[in-house]
């Protein structure tokens, strides 16, 4: 079995994209086979995985048209390890696309079936708000997480968050373990009142920063930085649990 976790959160700016590409790529330094999934319509985190200068013919929104298989579109990362399913163009269009299929939320869940048995671990990242590609990644996913910054309306954050993942488990996909959520930065824990998880807490550091301003994993700026080693930590913590927290 592999474990599929999906990033949201209602806003954008929220650190969807830190947390999904710095995740993805401290499993593949810990030896498990990654597959990063990126349903974003800016393609950040596609930058920050893949060499630079790579060009892929392919990209997620192809693979849920049917264009190309999930392998077919598949790349390698900056790590070994690490391959990514990039977001190049065409994801409104792909939407459209599939506008009249009652069950278009499950075409990526279908995608991955198969072909993502092979990895240890799927992680996407998902655009802000809680539309088709959201949907869509929870529909594929076991585990929906949260990135949480201090000083933001963490509860109606996470309030909009469950609403969208108590959906999708009532209509997509029963499987869904739930909801966890990560603090960003010295936030305290939003007082669990829902049965949501903490999963952990990540520091507030210049080479988590640096990275995102260069498209680059933090292990690739200062892999000893107090950032990259949180990382890690939460990678082996989610590792070493029996399922997905």
């Amino acid at each position: 079995m592999y474990h599929t976790i999906a990033l949201l959160n209602p806003l954008g700016a929220s650190g969807k994209t830190t947390l999904a590409v710095n995740l993805a790529f401290s499993y593949a330094l810990l030896e498990m086979r990654t597959l990063f999934v990126d349903c974003t319509s800016s393609g950040a985190g596609s930058r920050m995985m893949m060499e630079e200068g790579q060009r892929p013919d392919w990209g997620v929104a192809d693979v849920i048209s049917g264009i190309v298989g999930l392998r077919g579109a598949v790349v390698p990362g900056r790590t070994p390890y690490l391959d990514v399913l990039p977001a190049l163009s065409g994801e409104k269009e792909a939407e459209k696309w599939l506008a009249l299929n009652p069950e278009k939320e499950k075409v990526l869940a279908l995608s991955l079936r198969k072909p993502g048995e092979g990895y240890d671990r799927v992680i996407i990242d998902t655009p802000s708000g809680n539309g088709f590609y959201v949907k869509s990644a929870l529909a594929a996913s076991d585990l929906a997480l949260v990135p949480l910054y201090p000083g933001w309306d963490q509860n109606s954050q996470l309030k909009e968050a469950q609403d969208c993942v108590d959906e999708v488990l009532k209509c997509l996909n029963p499987d869904l373990k739930g909801l966890g959520f990560v603090s960003m930065g010295s936030s305290d824990p939003v007082p669990d009142d829902a049965g949501r998880q903490f999963v952990g807490r990540l520091p507030d550091c210049d080479a988590v920063r640096k990275g995102m301003a260069t498209d680059t994993p933090v292990a690739l700026v200062d892999v000893m930085s107090p950032g990259a080693q949180a990382f890690l930590d939460l990678a082996r913590e989610m590792r070493e649990a029996a399922t997905v927290p």
